[in-house]
Order: structure tokens, then C-alpha cells, then sequence
């Protein structure tokens, strides 16, 4: 009988652990997994972008009917700090699909020249709040990846609604934004549970605006860098 209790003890302990005595490995769930989700949470910043020139004019009196240029104004939306919040579904190791919003407040600036009356120039300004919602689809090349595998590059491109705001909401626009870049994410944490890792992820993008604020219905492309916490999950 103490034979049979003997074993009956010592059975549940050698199941717990491998043929070389050793307890057995827990595997974590890999961040960047298929079916897995990410979160990126941080901030842009959005370059210069030039807005246009408009020409006012005035009827003339001459005979050809040509019109008289009275003065023109040049526009600048100036560099401008945003937020960007994103959230991603990863369907393969290589490919991830992500919707998110850039929300940001900057200055537009109308430089006026040229005026008939030789008066001298000037700049005037008003705060124009503008943001963007997104889909993108994410390359990851994992072939370009470094620092032990933590670090992995990747290519985006995507489009989404873009709207702007004028100061005190007397004016808006509606449009479409389009963009392209790429840029490095970085695991430095990885843990079990639910939140498999954490990281930081840097970027760079093209937008390209449709419909957006501009003095002569033209659209000029900016730039955008940033970086944001990830949480992958």
C-alpha cells in the first residue's frame, strides 16, 4: 500500500516535467501574431503646406475689358503639431489593416503683396482645426528587420475623409486625403497575458489632400512625422 501511495505522488510531479527533469517551457502568444490586434497611440507632426495664391481684381474702365489687379494673397498652413490614434488587425505576419484619426490645430497664413496702392505687405493669420479619418493597409518586411528581430520596417498606404475647421467655425471643408510612407516598429517588451508586447513604432507619410482649403481650388502635398506608443495585444 505505501508502494501504491508512493507512486501516486510522484506521478502528477514527473508530468510536470520533461524528460531532463526540467519543468516545461510557457509559451507566450508573439505580438504581430495573424488574428492578434495592435494600438498605437501618440502624436504627428504635419509639415508647411502651401496653400495657393488668389488675385483680386476689380472691373476695369479700359477698352479691352481686362480686369485690374487690385492685390494678391499667397497661403501657408504652418507646421502643426497633431494627435494620432490608430488601431490595427493583423491578417498575416506580413500584412495589417488599420483605421485611425489625426486630429491637429495650426495656423494659416495669407501674406499679402502687391497692392496698387503701394501699400506695404502683410500677413494675416487665423487658426484652422482639421483632421482625418483613415484606412491603411501596413507591409511589414521582416526580412529588413534588426536588433535581434525586435525592430521591423514597414511599408502604408491608405486614404480617408478629411475635414477642416476654420477659426470660430465660420468656414469648413470636406474632402478626401490620400498618403504613403513607411517606417520601423520596435518590440522591447514581450509578456503573457493579454498584452503580449510593447513597443514604439515611428513614421513617416505623404498625404495627398482632395477638396481640401486651398486660395485657387489647387492641392498641394505635405509631409507628416511621427512616433506612438504600441500595445499589441
Amino acid at each position: 500500500m505505501a508502494v501504491v501511495l508512493g507512486l501516486a505522488v510522484a506521478c502528477p510531479a514527473a508530468a510536470i516535467a520533461d524528460d531532463q527533469g526540467r519543468a516545461p517551457v510557457r509559451r507566450v502568444a508573439q505580438p504581430g501574431r495573424p488574428g492578434s490586434f495592435e494600438i498605437s497611440i501618440g502624436g504627428d507632426l504635419l509639415a508647411p503646406q502651401a496653400l495657393g495664391s488668389s488675385t483680386a481684381t476689380l472691373t476695369s474702365n479700359n477698352q479691352s475689358g481686362s480686369a485690374f489687379n487690385y492685390f494678391t494673397v499667397d497661403g501657408t498652413r504652418a507646421a502643426a503639431p497633431a494627435f494620432r490614434g490608430r488601431i490595427g488587425y493583423n491578417i498575416t505576419r506580413m500584412f495589417t489593416v488599420e483605421g485611425g484619426i489625426v486630429a491637429g490645430r495650426g495656423n494659416v497664413h495669407g501674406a499679402v503683396s502687391g497692392d496698387k496702392e503701394n501699400a506695404a505687405g502683410l500677413t494675416v493669420a487665423e487658426r484652422m482645426t482639421q483632421y482625418f479619418v483613415d484606412v491603411s493597409l501596413l507591409m511589414h518586411l521582416p526580412g529588413g528587420s534588426f536588433a535581434k528581430g525586435s525592430a521591423v520596417p514597414f511599408l502604408e498606404g491608405g486614404a480617408g475623409y478629411l475635414r477642416q475647421m476654420h477659426e470660430g467655425n465660420t468656414a469648413w471643408n470636406t474632402g478626401q486625403i490620400y498618403h504613403f510612407g513607411g517606417g520601423i516598429t520596435y518590440m522591447f517588451s514581450r509578456r503573457p497575458g493579454r498584452l503580449t508586447g510593447l513597443g514604439l513604432r515611428a513614421d513617416a507619410r505623404v498625404y495627398f489632400p482632395r477638396k481640401g482649403y486651398s486660395l485657387n481650388d489647387s492641392q498641394h502635398p505635405f509631409a507628416g512625422v511621427g512616433a506612438a506608443l504600441l500595445l499589441a495585444f
